[in-house]
């Protein structure tokens, strides 16, 4: 995110495993001095507009090999819901349906008339 856009984004510097806890991470990036007020909304959506138009899925394909995050809970609510409640047919039934039709459905229009949806980063995968 930072090469795409490097004023927006703060630079990595490191991450890694900790090598006494092997099953906790850390993320060192520059310090940015963080301010009280909201950000411009026109210019915020604009960097944000920006992230999503430059940036190029490093596979070519959408998500990721690994989970991400939005907070504490999983970007994939589909696999924290099966985790919490087990397994169950219903929920298989509908999630076909949910990833065979009605996505497809969603994106149709935004591949119409020589347009491609192609695979990029989002604030979320920050």
């Amino acid at each position: 995110m930072h090469e795409t856009i490097p004023e927006f984004v703060p630079k990595p510097i490191a991450c890694g495993t900790y090598s006494t806890i092997l099953d906790t991470y850390f993320f060192l990036c520059e310090f940015r001095d963080m301010i009280d007020d909201m950000p411009d909304p026109e210019c915020f959506g604009a960097l944000l507009s920006k992230l999503h138009q430059k940036s190029v899925s490093p596979t070519g394909q959408f998500g990721f090999h690994i989970t991400t995050y939005a907070g504490n809970l999983p970007q994939f609510a589909l696999d924290l819901e099966i985790q919490r409640k087990g397994p169950s047919e219903e929920l298989n039934v509908l999630s076909d349906a949910l990833f065979q039709m009605v996505i497809p459905r969603l994106l149709r229009p935004l591949e119409n008339e020589g347009r491609v949806v192609k695979p990029s980063l989002i604030h979320g995968d920050l």
